[in-house]
Order: structure tokens, then C-alpha cells, then sequence
């Protein structure tokens, strides 16, 4: 299988770090992030990488020359133009004719590939993109799924007015090359805003798999600090699913949310003042955060199950503005 890697990104919220750098160079734990990807990349026995370049490309190639320092082999293409994110993989049209991993250059992640490879055989759709829950909801593209992961929606930044589930785009797709027919040659566009909206719209069939496996982007100098803190204290190695990892559950009525008999009006829920700052607390240690809440009200015939997701969506919308999320035991 082979894996592109789109690395053109100039990195402006990050000047003046990038300023003789391009972003997928910026050390994490003294290597570059594009060195953490490789190694994830040759972990899975994916050792055959397209690079795309843009903006200082001539340091990446440099730095890496073809890869077989790094276990793998790299093909190197510059954009002459910034094409966006989609913009530039059409050079890869008529070279890669098999499904193929993109991942953004900027993201430090430890996923493990082959569950996820797994995932996209078995749907066998034109896409699938990893989704998770995020600490910035409000500059995420958001994801709209149905219960078998079938994605009904893409939500690009910024958001309309409402409450959605806080799934996420994580910046790791396994691609069908049916999507080179969706991308037009020469015209910036992105996945998110252009290529996947277009290719739903076409009855394309994508999925998204979700984790709460380690996958952050650097985007700014708060989260690069941030990234790289969770890099030095053992935190991103921890995370895939080749390790445990402890979990705490909680109650939503009456512990993150105000008690009322029978929630079943969306307006009605309310969280407590203390709840973002105990949810934030767990976020930054070791154990996931589950909720788990078992919901009469539908039995009671007072809501149907989507009122209750729509309450769920309220809870997760309202925690993640204020930069914490957790994970829906009913739901995943």
C-alpha cells in the first residue's frame, strides 16, 4: 500500500518558526514530524511513500533523500502553485491505481494502521476518513454520521448555528482512486470543502472510523507545546491500541449535567459550572473519559432515541467549546 503525505503547508500561524522551515519539519521531541510519520508508517509495513511538497520543499528532500535511511522509499512532488489540500494528490493520478493512506504533514499521531486498514476492506467504500473527538471544536471540520459509520455530512469551519456531535476530521484518510475523478487538475480545492461533499452528493459511499488513538495536529504554538510535552512524557507512545489505556466512567445526570427527572427537552439541559474544568482535568491525564447514561425517557415514550442524541449533541457541543470532550459509551 502506499502512503501520501501532503507536506506544501507554509505554517503562517507559526511564523516565525517557519520562516526557514516548512511546517511537516518542526521538531517534535527533536525529530520532524514528518519523521514520526514515517515511523508509524514503516511500523505497518507501509514503506512506499509519495511526498508532496510545496513551500521550502527543497528541505524535506534534503533532509530524507529517498527514505532508505528511514526503512522506506520516497517519490518526492513540488507543487509549482499551492493547490490546497486535494489540489495537489491529481499528480498522482495513473501512478497509484490501488487504495492509498493521506495524511496531512502537520499531525503527530500513533494509530494502529491495520485495524484501521481493516475497517476500509470491509466497507469497501471510496473513502474513509479517521474521526475523533477534538479540544477545538470551533476551527474543526465536523463529521455527520449514521450508526454503521456511513458519513451523511461533512460540517467544514466555520460552523452554523447548532449543536453537533464533536467527530472530527483527523487528517488520515485511506483513499479509493476513484476520488482523482473528483479533483480537478490545476484548481485548488480541499477534501473537506470540495472533494467529499462533491463525491456524497454522487452516492459515493464514505465511513468513518473512529478512535480515541493520539492524533493532533500543530497548528499553533499552543498545540506544537502541547504535542510535543505529550511526546516527552510518554503520552503519544501510549496511546494506540497496542496499549491499554484506563478509563474513567461517569454518570451524566446529576454529575455532568443538572439533574432533571426525565430530561427530554434539549433546552432543558443544563451542565454544572465545575463540569468543563473536571472533563478538562481528565482529558490532560492518562484515562479516557467515558459517559454512560441508561435513558428511560424512551421507553417512557416521552422522546424517541434521536431527542436523545440531539441532547447528547447539546452536551458534547457546549463541552467542546470550552475545549474538552468525551467519549459516548451509548453511541461507539
Amino acid at each position: 500500500m502506499f502512503a501520501v503525505i501532503l507536506a506544501g503547508g507554509k505554517g503562517m500561524r507559526l511564523r516565525p518558526l517557519t520562516e526557514d522551515m516548512p511546517k511537516p519539519m518542526v521538531l517534535i521531541g527533536g525529530k520532524p514530524i514528518l519523521e514520526h510519520q514515517l515511523e508509524v508508517l514503516c511500523r505497518y509495513g507501509i514503506k512506499d511513500v509519495y511526498i508532496l511538497t510545496g513551500y521550502m520543499g527543497d528541505v524535506i528532500e534534503n533532509y530524507f533523500r529517498h527514505g532508505k535511511s528511514y526503512g522506506v522509499n520516497i517519490t518526492y512532488l513540488r507543487e509549482k502553485i499551492p493547490l490546497g489540500t486535494a489540489g495537489p494528490v491529481k499528480q498522482l493520478e495513473g501512478k497509484i491505481d490501488k487504495d492509498f493512506i493521506l495524511l496531512y504533514g502537520d499531525i503527530v499521531f500513533n494509530v494502529k494502521l491495520k485495524d484501521f486498514i481493516a475497517f476500509h476492506e470491509s466497507k469497501k467504500g471510496a473513502a474513509t476518513l479517521i474521526v475523533h473527538p477534538t479540544d477545538h471544536l470551533y476551527d474543526s471540520d465536523l463529521i455527520v454520521t449514521d450508526d454503521d459509520s456511513t458519513i451523511n455530512r461533512i460540517l467544514p469551519k466555520p460552523h452554523e448555528d447548532g449543536y453537533y456531535r464533536n467527530i472530527s476530521n483527523a487528517a488520515i484518510y485511506l483513499l479509493s482512486p476513484v476520488v482523482f475523478k473528483y479533483i480537478i487538475s490545476g484548481v485548488q480545492s480541499d477534501f473537506m470543502r470540495d472533494v467529499f461533499p462533491i463525491m456524497l452528493q454522487n452516492s459515493e459511499k464514505l465511513f468513518a472510523y473512529k478512535t480515541n488513538e493520539y492524533i493532533k495536529d500543530i497548528g499553533t504554538f499552543d498545540r506544537l507545546k502541547k504535542v510535543d510535552s505529550d511526546f516527552l512524557t510518554g503520552r503519544v507512545k501510549g496511546s494506540s491500541k497496542e496499549s491499554p489505556v484506563p478509563a474513567i466512567f461517569i454518570d451524566r445526570d446529576g454529575t455532568l449535567i443538572k439533574e432533571i427527572d426525565f430530561l427530554h427537552r434539549t433546552e432543558d439541559l443544563e451542565l454544572y459550572d465545575f463540569s468543563s474544568s473536571a472533563v478538562g482535568k481528565l482529558n490532560q491525564s492518562e484515562y479516557l473519559c467515558i459517559i454512560v447514561t441508561n435513558q428511560s425517557v424512551v421507553a417512557r415514550n416521552l422522546c424517541n432515541i434521536s431527542t436523545v442524541q440531539k441532547i447528547h449533541n447539546k452536551l458534547e457541543t457546549l463541552l467542546g467549546m470550552d475545549g474538552v470532550y468525551y467519549k459516548n459509551h451509548n453511541n461507539d
